[in-house]
Protein backbone atom coordinates (compact mmCIF):
# COMPACT_ATOMS: atom_id res chain seq x y z
CA UNK A 1 0.00 0.00 0.00
CA UNK A 2 1.45 3.34 -0.99
CA UNK A 3 1.02 6.07 1.61
CA UNK A 4 1.94 9.73 1.70
CA UNK A 5 5.27 10.53 3.35
CA UNK A 6 7.87 13.29 3.43
CA UNK A 7 11.41 12.36 2.39
CA UNK A 8 14.41 14.25 3.74
CA UNK A 9 15.26 15.89 0.41
CA UNK A 10 11.77 16.69 -0.73
CA UNK A 11 10.93 19.14 -3.47
CA UNK A 12 8.43 21.79 -2.28
CA UNK A 13 4.91 21.17 -3.61
CA UNK A 14 5.57 17.54 -4.57
CA UNK A 15 3.68 14.74 -2.87
CA UNK A 16 5.56 11.53 -2.20
CA UNK A 17 4.31 7.99 -1.68
CA UNK A 18 6.07 5.11 0.02
CA UNK A 19 5.23 1.41 0.22
CA UNK A 20 6.51 -0.06 3.50
CA UNK A 21 5.94 -3.67 2.39
CA UNK A 22 8.10 -3.20 -0.70
CA UNK A 23 10.33 -0.59 0.97
CA UNK A 24 10.19 1.64 -2.09
CA UNK A 25 9.22 5.18 -3.10
CA UNK A 26 6.48 5.43 -5.75
CA UNK A 27 8.64 7.46 -8.13
CA UNK A 28 11.29 4.73 -8.06
CA UNK A 29 8.79 1.89 -8.25
CA UNK A 30 6.83 3.26 -11.20
CA UNK A 31 9.87 2.92 -13.46
CA UNK A 32 9.96 -0.84 -12.82
CA UNK A 33 6.43 -1.34 -14.20
CA UNK A 34 5.78 -2.53 -17.75
CA UNK A 35 3.98 0.31 -19.53
CA UNK A 36 2.52 -2.14 -22.07
CA UNK A 37 0.48 -4.06 -19.48
CA UNK A 38 -2.66 -2.82 -17.77
CA UNK A 39 -2.30 -1.81 -14.14
CA UNK A 40 -4.98 -1.29 -11.53
CA UNK A 41 -4.90 0.46 -8.21
CA UNK A 42 -6.92 -1.12 -5.42
CA UNK A 43 -7.61 0.20 -1.94
CA UNK A 44 -7.50 -1.73 1.34
CA UNK A 45 -10.91 -3.27 0.60
CA UNK A 46 -9.76 -4.43 -2.87
CA UNK A 47 -12.00 -1.87 -4.59
CA UNK A 48 -10.55 -0.93 -7.98
CA UNK A 49 -9.80 2.79 -8.02
CA UNK A 50 -8.02 3.08 -11.37
CA UNK A 51 -7.38 0.96 -14.45
CA UNK A 52 -4.79 2.06 -17.02
CA UNK A 53 -1.71 1.01 -18.95
CA UNK A 54 -0.16 4.46 -18.52
CA UNK A 55 1.94 4.25 -15.37
CA UNK A 56 2.46 8.03 -15.43
CA UNK A 57 -1.26 8.63 -14.86
CA UNK A 58 -1.23 6.64 -11.62
CA UNK A 59 -0.83 8.18 -8.18
CA UNK A 60 -1.86 5.38 -5.80
CA UNK A 61 -2.53 7.15 -2.49
CA UNK A 62 -3.58 4.49 0.06
CA UNK A 63 -3.65 1.91 -2.72
CA UNK A 64 -1.56 -0.91 -4.04
CA UNK A 65 -0.69 -1.27 -7.71
CA UNK A 66 -1.31 -4.56 -9.50
CA UNK A 67 -0.03 -5.30 -12.99
CA UNK A 68 -2.53 -7.55 -14.74
CA UNK A 69 -1.55 -10.63 -16.69
CA UNK A 70 -2.56 -10.53 -20.34
CA UNK A 71 -5.05 -13.35 -19.70
CA UNK A 72 -7.05 -11.42 -17.07
CA UNK A 73 -10.43 -10.40 -18.47
CA UNK A 74 -11.16 -6.72 -17.81
CA UNK A 75 -14.86 -5.77 -17.70
CA UNK A 76 -15.85 -3.50 -20.58
CA UNK A 77 -17.70 -1.21 -18.14
CA UNK A 78 -14.78 -0.85 -15.69
CA UNK A 79 -14.87 2.96 -16.00
CA UNK A 80 -18.64 3.20 -15.40
CA UNK A 81 -19.09 0.70 -12.56
CA UNK A 82 -17.31 -0.23 -9.37
CA UNK A 83 -15.50 -3.54 -9.08
CA UNK A 84 -13.40 -5.39 -6.54
CA UNK A 85 -10.35 -7.33 -7.63
CA UNK A 86 -10.15 -10.60 -5.73
CA UNK A 87 -8.35 -13.79 -6.72
CA UNK A 88 -7.21 -12.36 -10.05
CA UNK A 89 -10.84 -11.62 -11.01
CA UNK A 90 -13.02 -8.53 -11.22
CA UNK A 91 -16.15 -8.85 -9.09
CA UNK A 92 -18.99 -6.30 -9.20
CA UNK A 93 -18.92 -4.26 -6.01
CA UNK A 94 -22.05 -4.27 -3.85
CA UNK A 95 -22.16 -1.60 -1.16
CA UNK A 96 -23.02 -2.53 2.43
CA UNK A 97 -26.37 -0.74 2.07
CA UNK A 98 -27.28 -2.76 -1.03
CA UNK A 99 -26.02 -5.94 0.63
CA UNK A 100 -28.23 -5.30 3.69
CA UNK A 101 -31.26 -4.70 1.47
CA UNK A 102 -30.56 -7.97 -0.34
CA UNK A 103 -30.14 -9.83 2.96
CA UNK A 104 -33.38 -8.35 4.33
CA UNK A 105 -35.23 -9.61 1.26
CA UNK A 106 -33.63 -13.04 1.55
CA UNK A 107 -34.57 -13.33 5.24
CA UNK A 108 -38.14 -12.18 4.61
CA UNK A 109 -38.63 -14.72 1.84
CA UNK A 110 -36.99 -17.49 3.87
CA UNK A 111 -39.21 -16.69 6.86
CA UNK A 112 -42.31 -16.71 4.69
CA UNK A 113 -41.46 -20.07 3.22
CA UNK A 114 -40.46 -21.56 6.57
CA UNK A 115 -43.89 -20.83 8.07
CA UNK A 116 -45.82 -22.17 5.13
CA UNK A 117 -46.95 -25.72 5.85
CA UNK A 118 -47.58 -26.70 2.28
CA UNK A 119 -45.03 -25.60 -0.23
CA UNK A 120 -45.28 -26.19 -3.93
CA UNK A 121 -42.34 -27.90 -5.61
CA UNK A 122 -41.28 -24.53 -7.05
CA UNK A 123 -41.46 -22.84 -3.63
CA UNK A 124 -39.37 -25.62 -2.05
CA UNK A 125 -36.75 -25.16 -4.74
CA UNK A 126 -36.69 -21.37 -4.18
CA UNK A 127 -36.56 -21.92 -0.42
CA UNK A 128 -33.47 -24.11 -0.79
CA UNK A 129 -31.80 -21.48 -2.99
CA UNK A 130 -32.54 -18.82 -0.35
CA UNK A 131 -31.01 -21.02 2.34
CA UNK A 132 -27.83 -21.32 0.25
CA UNK A 133 -27.66 -17.52 -0.08
CA UNK A 134 -28.10 -17.04 3.66
CA UNK A 135 -25.40 -19.59 4.43
CA UNK A 136 -23.13 -17.90 1.87
CA UNK A 137 -23.46 -14.65 3.85
CA UNK A 138 -22.31 -16.36 7.02
CA UNK A 139 -25.45 -17.67 8.73
CA UNK A 140 -24.68 -21.38 8.86
CA UNK A 141 -27.22 -22.01 11.66
CA UNK A 142 -30.12 -21.73 9.22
Amino acid sequence: MFELYEPENKIPGVQYLFNKELNVDWYEYMHTLNNELVKITVDGDNVVRQCTSDVYSIFPVNCKVITLDKNVSIPSDITENIYKFIGNKFIPFISEVDERKNMDLIFKKAFYYSIKEKLTKEQKSEYEELKKEIIKYGDDKF
